[in-house]
């Protein structure tokens, strides 16, 4: 169970907040001169123009929230011939902040605009612990500080120019151990380049992250980024443009709870190309490749080519035809990686939508393995609107066939994404996983988790499962990518067959009650040498859901 509630009130300023009068600081327009005497009659002659300050600081907002967030989860655990265990957690916090958004000019907003946000804070916690008849409970506290300068140069011009300066000093609560303070700071500039078909922006940025507190150091950690970035966009007509984009990064970490450091430096260039074409240019042909160069700690290259056709044949139908080439070379592996998949989707009513996806896959990993795949996906959604809410259902059904020919018989899996916190666990896709092969990276792969400190991984049934630590750095919900290896027969052939199937209903009040069916069945066939397990599954989950906007 988990509960968060927020208040926040926010006073609006209209007016000035400081005014400085000195005429030094303001300036003053020139005093008025008499017309002449042939001058029109001072009724009809046009109004001075009013005086204009050389500088202006406003208060935008000011503001005071308050915060709470109340989790409490308990796991009780059966083993035959022994005791019950039971295991519960009660985290409780409290977030006070107060804070102002300031904006003004410097002669003239055109010239120079600014925007400011100052924030303060303080923040409490308290977390106890069951285990059985054991407890156990420890309380936290700490300040909260940030700010955000941004400022913005020749807005009106061709060439305009952005800095900004951004610093936030937080508090990293830990159950049962040392909080840590967290210091980001970063800073930045860029400049934009506005012609009649194109435009340029060119940037650069600094980012850092510590984190401290703890007596002995041992949690320290430290992460350095830097970035330089090219960005040009032409805009040939309203149904033709191009994009060009060039960035060079260097990361570099020091993790909490090991004296091992990551560091990496990658450039990548990208292309994408969009025209559209056909009646009432219904239709469109886009076009992304990009090249990838790393070098450093778990560098890697990369190629990637997908030319994608879309067909919009009707109002209601359209089929989308793709290609795609992606090669990539890590720590002496090549694999190169081909596909083809055409889908088409149907909007039968505005309640009632099916499609259906098919695909081809060859992967070539060298001196190594030879991958043939292919299969198929059948999927319907249903919407209907009740006096209560919203009725929905979602069924597919798909078949893949993998066949496999070589000698060391592994297989390698690139960015497979998975959102990691609940109480649901989380299973990498693929049976076979190489202890020892996983890597955890964020969206950008600009942070490497390190096992153990910010996520574990168990082996059980021939299936690894993945867990974020609550004491580590990645977010409850937080997407996660992975990178690993598994084995699979020299010589071997699967075929999968799975259904899914999801039927719920959202009441108005915030309930949502459903029914979920997960089933995969798989036939195989191996050599001796390197079976191939299968992994059938049938699971049932009956559920509700509560959630209401405040």
């Amino acid at each position: 169970m988990r509960s968060r509630t927020t208040w926040q009130f926010v006073v609006p300023f209209t007016q000035a907040w400081v005014m400085l009068v000195s005429a030094a600081v303001w300036g003053q327009a020139p005093p008025d001169v008499p017309p002449p005497a042939s001058a029109p009659a001072p009724d009809d002659a046009a109004p001075p123009p009013p005086d204009r300050p050389r500088f202006r600081l406003d208060a935008t907002d000011l503001y005071v929230g308050f915060e709470t967030e109340f989790e409490n989860r308990r796991v009780k655990s059966t083993v035959p011939y022994r005791r019950d265990t039971t295991h519960e957690n009660h985290d409780l916090r409290f977030i006070e902040s107060a804070g102002i958004t300031l904006g003004g000019f410097v002669y003239d907003p055109n010239l120079l605009e600014y925007r400011a946000q100052l924030e303060f804070g303080l923040t409490q916690g308290r977390f106890r612990e069951d285990i059985n008849r054991w407890s156990d409970t420890e309380d936290d506290n700490g300040f909260l500080i940030q700010y955000d300068v941004n400022v913005d140069l020749f807005k009106s011009k061709p060439i305009s120019l952005n800095v900004y300066a951004r610093r936030a000093d937080v508090r990293v609560p830990r159950r049962f151990l040392p909080s840590l303070r967290e210091e980001q700071t970063e800073t930045g500039a860029s400049a934009l380049i506005v012609g009649d078909k194109f435009t340029t922006e060119v940037g650069f940025s600094l980012r850092d992250v510590e984190r401290h507190g703890n007596r002995d150091d041992e949690d320290d950690e430290e992460l350095d980024n830097s970035r330089f970035y090219i960005d040009h966009k032409f805009t040939f007509s309203d149904t033709h443009k191009l994009r060009l984009l060039y960035e060079h990064e260097h990361d570099e970490s020091n993790y909490q709870g090991s004296r091992y450091s990551f560091e990496t430096q990658r450039d990548e260039a990208r292309l994408e190309h969009e025209i559209a074409f056909g009646p009432g240019n219904k239709h469109r042909l886009d076009t992304y490749l990009r090249y990838n160069a790393e070098k450093g700690d778990l560098a890697r290259d990369e190629l990637e080519l997908v030319p994608r056709l879309t067909l919009q044949h009707t109002d209601n139908f359209k089929t989308i035809h793709r290609y795609s080439l992606y090669q990539y070379d890590q720590g002496g592996i090549k694999v190169t990686q081909n596909k083809f998949d055409t889908e088409a989707i149907w909007d039968v009513t505005d309640k009632l939508r099916l499609s259906a996806d098919g695909y081809a896959m060859h992967e070539h990993v060298e001196n190594d393995l030879d991958t043939s795949q292919f299969g198929g996906l059948i999927d319907a959604a249903y919407r209907q609107p009740t006096s209560l809410g919203e009725l929905s259902a979602n069924a597919n059904f798909g078949i893949d066939e993998a066949r496999t020919s070589g000698d060391a018989g592994i297989r390698y899996v690139h960015g497979e994404a998975h959102p990691l916190g609940g109480s649901r666990p989380v299973f990498l896709r693929e049976t076979g996983v190489i202890p020892g092969s996983v890597f955890a990276f964020n969206a950008t792969r600009t942070r490497l988790y390190a096992i153990g400190t910010d996520y574990t991984v168990v082996f059980t049934a021939g299936r690894a499962v993945v867990a974020r630590t609550w004491t580590g750095r990645i977010a409850d919900g937080e997407v996660v990518y992975f990178d690993y290896a598994y084995k699979v027969p020299a010589h071997g052939e699967i075929q999968s067959y799975r259904t899914d199937l999801l039927i719920e209903h959202r009441f108005t009040f915030g309930l949502t009650p459903y029914y979920a069916l997960e089933g995969r069945w798989q036939e195989t066939e191996y050599s001796r040498a390197t079976p191939w397990v299968r992994d059938n599954q049938d699971r049932h989950r009956l559920g509700a859901r509560f959630d209401r906007e405040r």
